[in-house]
C-alpha cells in the first residue's frame, strides 16, 4: 500500500515527464526530480558518499570498458545510467549543502563537438571534488560553493566528452527513477532492479 505522500510525487514526476518540454536547469531537475525521487530520510553524509560512490562507477564502467572491450552499446548504455545517478547526486548534494544557488546556476551548454577525452575531465572532476572536500572540511563555504558550481559544469563535459547531452542524461535518469517509484524498487541493490 503506497503512501498519499508517494502517490502525489508520482502522480507529479509522471506529469512532468510527459510534459517535458521546459529547459532542463538545475532548479527544474531538483524540483521535479531529485525532490520527488527522495524518500527525506537521507543526511548529508549520506548523500556525500553516494556522490563519491556513483563517481567511481562512472569511472569503473570506463576501466571495465577498455579492459574487457565492452560493446559500445553496452558501454553507452551503462555510462548513461551512471551518469544520471551522479547528476542527481551533484544536485541533491548541492541542495542540502546549500552550495548551490538554483536561482542562479544553469548547466554549461553541450558541446559534442568538444576535444576533451573522457580522461582529462576526470582528473579535472577529481581536483574540484578535492576542492569541495576541503572547503566543507574547512568549513569554507566560499570555497565549497565555487567547487560545487564547477562540479556543475563539469557534469556537463563529462557527459559531453562521452557522446551525451545532459538533457538525454538527465531524462534517461528522470524515466528510470520514475519507473522504479511506480514498482516500489526505490531502494536496493543493482542497476536493474
Amino acid at each position: 500500500l503506497r503512501q498519499p505522500r508517494v502517490v502525489w510525487q508520482l502522480a507529479k514526476g509522471l506529469e512532468f515527464q510527459k510534459n517535458w518540454r521546459m529547459k532542463m536547469t538545475p532548479k527544474n531537475y531538483l524540483e521535479n526530480v531529485v525532490l520527488k525521487t527522495w524518500d527525506g530520510k537521507g543526511t548529508q553524509e549520506q548523500c556525500f558518499y553516494g556522490f563519491l560512490e556513483e563517481f567511481g562507477e562512472i569511472t569503473g564502467k570506463l576501466k571495465k570498458a577498455h579492459r574487457d572491450d565492452v560493446p559500445e552499446q553496452e558501454k553507452q548504455a551503462g555510462l548513461k545510467k551512471e551518469l544520471g545517478d551522479w547528476g542527481w547526486y551533484i544536485i541533491h548534494l548541492g541542495y542540502l549543502r546549500k552550495s548551490i544557488d538554483f536561482n542562479q546556476q544553469q548547466f554549461k551548454p553541450d558541446n559534442l563537438q568538444t576535444n576533451k577525452k573522457p580522461q582529462q575531465v576526470i582528473m579535472s572532476i577529481s581536483s574540484k571534488i578535492g576542492m569541495m572536500v576541503n572547503g566543507m572540511a574547512e568549513g569554507n563555504k566560499q570555497k565549497e560553493r565555487a567547487a560545487m558550481r564547477s562540479l556543475v559544469n563539469s557534469f556537463t563535459d563529462l557527459s559531453n566528452s562521452l557522446g551525451f547531452t545532459t538533457e538525454v542524461i538527465l531524462q534517461a535518469n528522470t524515466s528510470k527513477l520514475f519507473d522504479r517509484m511506480a514498482r516500489g524498487k526505490m531502494h536496493g541493490s543493482g542497476d536493474e532492479r
